[in-house]
């Protein structure tokens, strides 16, 4: 279930924010086009099948948690505050809201 709902969250979220933010012409900036791949790299149509592997394995890491989320109301919550607690808030890129 979390691989499927993974790649459906990825697969959506991707194409609205590629249209919204034009990644196209984005990726070919100066700053940007040296970190990130050609908008029409066969790698950028791939990237959506390659999801389940990753569903995979946040499902791994949640598995011995389940008890705990299943067992209260608002698991998904204590789940979303981890997510951007360590993903966005503490990456340790230099990403926009980053701590960097």
């Amino acid at each position: 279930m979390v691989m499927v709902l993974h790649t459906i969250t990825y697969f959506i979220a991707g194409s609205i924010s590629s249209y919204q933010n034009d990644y196209e012409s984005l990726f070919k900036m100066p700053i940007v086009r040296d970190f990130m791949i050609s908008f029409d790299s066969k790698w950028i149509m791939i990237g959506p099948l390659l999801q389940p592997i990753r569903g995979f394995i946040y499902a791994i890491v949640l598995w011995p948690f389940r008890p705990f989320i299943l067992s209260i109301n608002i698991g998904w919550l204590y789940i979303w505050s981890l997510y951007i607690g360590f993903t966005i808030i503490g990456s340790t890129s230099a990403s926009p809201f980053s701590m960097e």
